[in-house]
């Protein structure tokens, strides 16, 4: 934040992301700079991995020590760049997206206004965030609470995993090692290691491994070894369940009258 003005740094409304906030300490402040031009042309054509690490740059923590802006959530982190893009513009003005395809006649000359209050997430599930288990101690025969980080998925194999929302150093991590490309979204291998960062804890398997590193690994060959059509169905759920995306802008085709739903992305380029 040196040499910057504090007028340069606009407050994120916590109610405003789609975690709502709740994963996060109490007194946690969350800030970001308008994103410059210079900014949004390094950040056309890089990796995914170097993309965030050079988005977290505009953003600042305020409060929660020793919580940091790499334990961000992706979809926070998400809407965040969003905001970011969005608040280079006048507020008070409605921004201008043109040229987007109609899906039903094929055209690309639909057009939308909309303002930043216009722009939704889906929540994430609050039982995402977290699951208190009991059980009984084998030694003292007490009743306890154990917290795990994230909701239960069961496969057919009986196995049971937990599974909560990537933080954004985590999804760095995945794309450093996975994704090449910030426009490769169609590799499978890609596909499986999400879920290796995604499920944070085995049932019954707790200190079997040295770290997350070990964790991973283990996930990873599990669920590229997975083949029936059920297990498909709750990986889908785990993915689901822990990505937050926008919901759309409904507006109307001007060539064919259809109704089209339009999801403004950071990237697009907005006009006033």
């Amino acid at each position: 934040m040196a040499g910057m003005n504090i007028r340069d740094w606009k407050n994120i409304n916590l109610k405003w992301l789609p975690s709502r906030g709740i994963p996060y300490p109490d007194d946690i402040e969350v800030y970001v700079t308008p994103m410059t031009i210079r900014e949004r042309r390094l950040l056309d054509g890089i990796t995914n991995a170097e993309y965030y690490r050079r988005l977290l740059d505009g953003i600042d923590i305020r409060g929660g020590s020793p919580f940091r802006k790499q334990d961000l959530l992706v979809a926070d982190v998400q809407f965040i760049d969003l905001a970011r893009r969005i608040f280079t513009y006048e507020q008070d003005r409605k921004l201008i997206l043109k040229d987007y395809i109609c899906t039903s006649c094929g055209q690309h000359n639909v057009r939308v206004e909309f303002s930043f209050t216009d722009i939704e997430l889906e929540d994430l599930p609050e039982g995402i965030f977290g699951t208190e288990k009991k059980y009984t101690d084998n030694e003292t025969g007490e009743e306890l609470v154990k917290k795990i980080p994230g909701k239960a998925y069961t496969f057919s194999d009986g196995t049971t995993v937990y599974a909560a929302p990537m933080i954004i150093s985590e999804y760095i991590d995945l794309a450093t090692k996975y994704i090449a490309n910030k426009r490769d979204d169609d590799d499978s291998e890609a596909y499986i290691a999400q879920f290796a960062y995604l499920i944070k804890d085995i049932e019954g398997m707790d200190g079997h491994f040295k770290d997350a590193n070990a964790r991973r690994a283990f996930l990873f060959d599990y669920v590229n070894s997975l083949y029936k059509p059920e297990d498909e169905d709750v990986l889908d759920d785990i993915e689901r369940e822990t990505t937050s995306i926008l919901k759309p802008i409904i507006t109307t085709c001007p060539d064919c009258g259809a109704d089209v739903e339009v999801y403004v992305q950071p990237y697009m380029r907005f006009q006033q």
